[in-house]
């Protein structure tokens, strides 16, 4: 968290403006069996991605990582930001 704070005042120094920017977060449902009741959410808060090209290939990865230990997997990249 606080190395995204000090690359937000870094970004706002360097002159973007409000709005401008969009990151990406990736997010994985996580399940034992294909019962909801079993499932959990986790989400890659180390690295927030600058593209949804960049989150999607780091949610697929983790994806496959997940699938082949025999989980279940739902994957998906959210959009964070003022705009989002």
């Amino acid at each position: 968290m606080y190395h995204m704070v000090l690359h937000l005042i870094h970004l706002s120094v360097c002159g973007y403006k409000q709005g401008e920017m969009v990151m990406w977060l990736a997010v994985i449902m996580v399940c034992q069996t294909p019962q909801v009741t079993s499932c959990t959410v986790i989400a890659n808060e180390a690295n927030i991605f600058y593209t949804l090209e960049q989150c999607q290939e780091n949610v697929n990865s983790m994806v496959t990582t997940i699938t082949a230990a025999g989980f279940f997997a739902k994957p998906t990249c959210f959009k964070v930001g003022d705009f989002a």
